[in-house]
């Protein structure tokens, strides 16, 4: 957590140029800045702010975006032509990636989303001021080296005897100076690490595992993300090379983590996709090319990805993995080693092509097979005697001797052998940015399927004598007779409501249907779903929705207290259609969904489910 006092430190002697047309966001942002900035100009459009800079000097320019004259990028343009240095820090409602895009070739140097969230700001003011600190203490420090030295020389001609004395005091400084740039490159790591998924996630489907995520900079291009998908047992693993480093590369980063959203949310709601890596890697590379308008080989941007996608299913012990310029190592049991090649074809560049197809590899897992996920940083590492990259040779070497050995440790030698290799150059540095990720597969899931005993399911029109029907199978299969009165009650409730309120499914036809599906089934031996589905008026919808949404926010106790009034009051009776057949049905149910789906403006798709305990003795 960021320590107030030392961003009050920081900023305490900056000068802050802070431009928002809008009031109220001037004013609520203003209460925050003037904790931190002792001396704030203020600019109420893009103009104004672009005329005080060039009659002042500031140290720091936060702006909003949407402005009249000029907008906040415009602004940020001129005045980025005018010191490329300054830091700017831009606000915004919009999450618009061409924003983002226009961002990245500017070289702006810190994004804050509205609703402004007052940590994310300081966080942002911490960054800058540091940067900020970072660059007056290199001068000062800089220029106190050759004020010092300059009295060296003048002490050693005049006086040698305390020529030892003052090398010392020199050595000193500088070994404090560079720890405190050393620290403050840490912190800023730190706080990009959180940012990334919680490692231990990795334990759910994994038997041992280690990652490696080490950026070149204060923040990288490199990216790993890792997801649950539709089941406990069901993963979703992304090792991805941005292109760049530092805070280019972190904004493609997040264009990669946008679009790995919106995938997830797709396959989350679709259970029945077979799940490809191959065309998880097309997409990416056809939204980044659309998003980043880089369709066009004339196009001006030009930014994407290497990396590999993984898919894991633990019930079936199916890995399937597909890589952009990028391979997948990995050990059997018995100490065989295996590289899966990726398609020597990289993602969402322009001269890439919106159509190509990415292959997969499916691999059929057991226990204790190794699996080693690397972007090219490790591998591209110079070092050695001939300052030659470290290669894949001395990758597949560390595998092979080290493989029977804990997850930990191989992630220990990993780091070791490659500090060691560096070290073998003199004033060496790291090339790229480094990820890293090992795991090792665990046992097959012990799940089981559902067992379903399907009692009733019908679906038509809707009269007495089917739902009669339906009530004779629930006596006939059902033994139990207090869950057999409950399962009928709910059943009969459901019909009734078809009959009441079913609408066909012609556009401005509002004449009553009595049809719709109905469901009830017996699960694992443990409980009955009895299900209904629907076509309702958005005029029923609006009668129906809220007692739903009312009989949600109630537990058991407040559902039968509120059915009970509406009772007594008569005015929401069955023949009324007032709704309070739904609070019948949910004091009846252990648990209870439904879901309205819009098929135009004035007809919905109405689905409703009950859930009820077998095992629970019912009064």
């Amino acid at each position: 957590m960021l320590n107030i006092q030392d961003v009050l430190l920081l900023c305490s002697n900056l000068k802050l140029l802070y431009v928002e047309d809008n009031k109220e966001a001037r004013e609520s942002t203003l209460l925050i800045l003037e904790e931190f900035f002792h001396d704030i100009t203020i600019a109420k459009n893009g103009l104004e702010g672009f005329n005080k800079f060039q009659e002042n000097e500031f140290d720091i320019i936060i702006t909003d975006i949407n402005m009249p004259e000029l907008s906040g990028l415009e602004m940020s343009k001129k005045i980025k032509e005018v010191n490329k240095d300054i830091p700017i820090l831009i606000i915004s409602a919009h999450k618009d990636l061409e924003f983002l895009t226009t961002s990245i070739e500017l070289n702006i140097d810190g994004y804050i989303f509205k609703p402004l969230n007052s940590n994310d700001l300081i966080e942002q003011i911490y960054k800058l001021s540091s940067q900020i600190r970072k660059k007056q203490e290199e001068k000062l420090k800089q220029e106190k080296i050759k004020i010092r030295e300059q009295r060296r020389i003048k002490k050693i001609i005049k006086l040698a005897d305390i020529r030892e004395n003052e090398q010392k005091i020199i050595t000193n400084k500088i070994k404090s100076n560079h720890k405190q740039i050393r620290d403050s490159i840490d912190y800023a790591s730190m706080i990009q690490t959180a940012l990334m998924p919680d490692v231990k996630e990795l334990g759910s489907f994994f038997k041992d595992y280690f990652v490696s995520w080490i950026p070149k900079d204060t923040v990288g291009g490199d990216i790993w993300l890792f997801e649950q998908l539709r089941h406990k047992d069901e993963c979703l693993l992304m090792f991805i090379d941005c292109t760049g480093h530092g805070v280019p590369g972190a904004f493609v980063t997040m264009i990669v983590k946008s679009i790995e959203r919106e995938i997830i949310s797709k396959l989350k709601k679709h259970p029945e996709f077979d799940i490809s890596p191959a065309l998880i890697m097309g997409y990416f590379n056809r939204t980044m090319k659309k998003l980043l308008r880089q369709e066009s080989k004339d196009s001006v941007s030009n930014a994407g990805f290497d990396g590999g996608i993984i898919y894991y299913n633990k019930r079936t012990q199916i890995l399937k993995f597909a890589g952009a310029e990028t391979p997948l190592f990995y050990m059997t049991k018995d100490g065989a080693l295996n590289i899966v090649k990726g398609n020597r074809y990289s993602v969402g560049y322009k001269n890439c092509d919106s159509n190509y197809k990415y292959e997969e590899t499916i691999i059929e897992v057991e226990e204790g097979m190794k699996f080693y996920c690397t972007t090219d940083g490790y591998l591209d590492q110079n070092g050695g005697e001939k300052d030659f990259p470290f290669g894949k040779r001395r990758f597949i070497n560390i595998i092979k001797k080290y493989y029977s050995k804990p997850m930990k440790d191989i992630q220990v030698i990993f780091d070791q052998t490659l500090k060691e290799w560096e070290s073998k150059v003199a004033n060496n540095d790291r090339n790229d940015d480094i990820t890293l990720i090992a795991f090792e597969i665990d046992k097959q899931s012990d799940y089981k399927e559902d067992t379903i005993d399907e009692i009733v399911k019908y679906e038509g029109v809707m009269t007495q004598n089917v739902i009669a029907s339906c009530i004779d199978n629930i006596e006939a299969k059902i033994t139990n007779i207090g869950t057999m009165g409950v399962v009928a009650t709910i059943t009969i409730e459901y019909c009734q409501n078809m009959m009441n309120y079913s609408k066909n499914d012609i556009i401005n036809d509002r004449e009553i249907v009595p049809a719709g599906k109905i469901e009830v089934k017996y699960i694992n031996n443990d409980y009955y779903e009895i299900e209904a589905k629907n076509i309702v008026s958005v005029d029923d919808k609006n009668k129906i929705e809220p007692k739903l949404i009312e009989i949600k926010s109630l537990d058991k106790a407040g559902i039968k207290k509120r059915y009970r009034e509406l009772r007594k009051s008569g005015k929401n009776t069955h023949k009324k259609g007032g709704g309070i057949g739904m609070y019948e049905i949910a004091k009846a149910s252990d648990h209870l969904d439904y879901d309205f789906n819009a098929i135009n403006k004035d007809k919905y798709t109405f689905t409703i489910k009950s859930i009820v305990n077998s095992k629970k003795d019912i009064k």
